[in-house]
């Protein structure tokens, strides 16, 4: 059985290309009935996934030595650790003119982009929620680091960091940069933002009170920060979106609500208008610390339909598309007027089953349920081979997989078998598997798992609906199944913030996509985080790998390639691991 919450106006030819590849690629025809449903649905008017979070680097504490960088593939390697690094030194700021928030002549002339990505924000762009990623795509904001391009953590809009004892941490800012309304930026607004955040309901990983134990400006130019136990990774927690430095005035006159980033950043694009599900607008910063940007304005567009994404670019309505529907690869591959980049990311595709309540509490039910789908025909077939089937959520290149885990093999008798060792007979064991449509293989791929759960036994439903309308339920507990592409890197070039966030006692309710607890991975997580050694940590995570294989909390699906493509008059544009960085100041188009 297939549900679906809202329906599309233009799902025609994506219907018929999943078709017909399924059916070439040994999916059996009985998929094709339900795709003809499941392709319909769109939400193009509701908040969806999160924008994707990504690779980061680690960061070694100034009295440590840089840990040796683990061998992986160019497309993933983990950079060297770094030390605190200074800055040169830039000229002084001059004050910001009200005309800075409006849009200029450019040296070059006025050159405008647009781009199109499927992830709208949720909060009105609230700083301390996903929407601070669409902030700084926009080029809107700035932290005190950054992850640049080349992997590394590199100053921003602090000149430079370093660490005293095991605890404190100081940081040195930039004397010339002002925020967009005009104010100068200094120690006090580190401060303001810092001590916001310890304030929300549910701050970045690392900005808790049982994290933090002060912060403080002493000087005009200097942080101080001091954490309750070790945390060596503070550094680059410090170029996570949240922590984006905003205006005094965004805070003052917030009210109840979040502060207001609209002219309130420090970057090279001022948003101009509202923020809203439809579109971010954006003008250059005439006063920007860093040299004008080659661009006077831009406009993102949030689109979650693939297919029409794909449309837009082909067209020319937009000139930069982030993640290309896979079904749409033949439309632009070989067209020298398009130019096309694929990434590989940390992030794994996730079928999480419910380890609270129901069905899959039981451990016989979750384990036939690892043997009921064949990965390796989903990865051929639904996704025409792009990215790689799972078998843990950390891909083989990453310094800290567990390499020594087998995975379950695809096992249509196992999985009828071990159901029935949990008292179901075949069909008896009633399952809902959601997802969302805005991940355009998503759909395909949800009915691909509804046949094979059937074969293996379950008697499985789809529902198919808006990110913001199942996530809720899903932390509460109340779902069955659901299937969602999952970033394992949140915090820093270190797993610490992913398996806290989604596999601790404590996050479940908040962020715990399977309710899954399990004291002991709780306390070798404790552990992981007083310890410098990046050898010893990840011991520690390949030792809870085993676990929750062994518990057969999550099924794992495949390791994520991300496609996006521009049109070839789009100059200097790169993908950023973490997509953080889209507009900046070397973005250009020809004239």
């Amino acid at each position: 059985m297939v549900t679906s919450d809202t329906l599309s106006q233009d799902v025609k030819g994506f219907r018929f290309i999943m078709l017909t590849r399924l059916v070439r690629k040994g999916i059996t025809p009985c998929i094709a009935a339900s795709i003809l449903l499941l392709a319909a649905v769109a939400c193009s008017d509701t908040p969806s996934e999160p924008a994707a979070p990504a690779q980061q680097p680690t960061v070694a504490a100034a009295s440590q030595p840089a840990p040796a960088a683990t061998q992986a593939p160019a497309a993933t390697a983990a950079p060297a650790a770094m030390a605190p690094t200074t800055a040169p030194a830039t000229a002084a700021p001059t004050a910001v003119p009200t005309a800075a928030m409006q849009t200029a002549a450019s040296v070059g002339g006025d050159k405008e982009i647009f781009i199109v990505t499927p992830f709208a924000p949720s909060s009105n762009g609230a700083i301390e929620t996903d929407d601070s990623g669409i902030l700084m795509s926009a080029g809107a904001t700035e932290t005190m680091l950054k992850i640049d391009f080349d992997g590394q953590v590199k100053p921003y809009l602090a000149q430079s960091w370093s660490l005293s004892g095991d605890d404190t941490w100081e940081f040195t800012l930039r004397e010339d940069v002002n925020f967009h309304d005009g104010t100068h930026f200094d120690g006090q607004s580190i401060v303001a933002s810092v001590s916001y955040l310890l304030g929300v309901p549910n701050p970045p990983r690392g900005f808790t009170a049982d994290n933090i134990a002060s912060v403080e400006a002493p000087s005009e130019y200097t942080v101080v920060m001091r954490t309750v136990e070790p945390d060596y990774l503070m550094p680059s927690r410090f170029a996570t979106r949240p922590t984006a430095a905003l205006s005094p005035a965004a805070y003052q006159e917030r009210g109840d609500g979040p502060p207001n980033p609209i002219g309130t950043g420090t970057g090279p694009f001022v948003i101009e208008g509202d923020i809203s599900i439809e579109s971010i607008r954006y003008v250059r910063n005439e006063d920007y610390w860093d040299g004008l940007a080659n661009l006077s304005a831009g406009e993102t567009l949030f689109v979650p339909d693939g297919l029409v994404r794909a449309a837009m670019l082909e067209t020319g309505e937009v000139d930069l598309l982030h993640h290309l529907a896979i079904s749409q690869l033949p439309l632009f591959e070989g067209d020298s007027d398009f130019v096309m980049h694929r990434a590989q990311q940390p992030r794994t595709v996730t079928l999480n089953v419910n380890n609270r309540n129901g069905l899959f509490s039981d451990l016989n039910v979750r384990m036939a349920a690892q043997h009921a789908i064949d990965k390796d025909a989903i990865v051929a077939s639904v996704l025409e081979g792009v990215g790689d089937p799972a078998v843990g959520p950390f891909a083989p290149s990453e310094a800290w997989v567990n390499p020594d885990l087998a995975p379950y093999e695809y096992d249509p008798e196992r999985s009828k078998a071990l159901l029935a060792e949990a008292g179901h007979a075949e069909g008896e064991a009633q399952v809902a598997l959601w997802t969302y449509p805005s991940r355009a293989e998503f759909p395909a791929m949800a009915v691909a798992l509804h046949e094979m759960l059937n074969d293996g036994g379950f008697s499985t439903e789809i529902r198919l609906a808006p990110w913001g309308a199942l996530v809720d339920d899903v932390f509460a507990g109340n779902y069955d199944m659901f299937l969602v592409s999952r970033g394992h890197l949140l915090d820093a070039y270190d797993p610490e913030g992913f398996l806290s966030a989604d596999y601790t006692c404590d996050t479940v309710d908040v962020s715990n996509y399977t309710n899954y607890c399990n004291p002991k991975v709780d306390e070798l997580l404790a552990r992981a985080r007083t310890l410098s050694d990046l050898e010893e940590r990840n011991e520690i995570y390949r030792e809870i790998q085993q676990i929750l294989h062994d518990d057969a909390s999550t099924i794992f699906i495949s390791y994520t390639e991300q496609i996006f493509a521009h049109g070839n008059h789009v100059l200097n544009w790169q993908p950023h691991m973490l997509e953080y960085y889209t507009v900046t100041t070397e973005l250009d188009i020809a004239n």
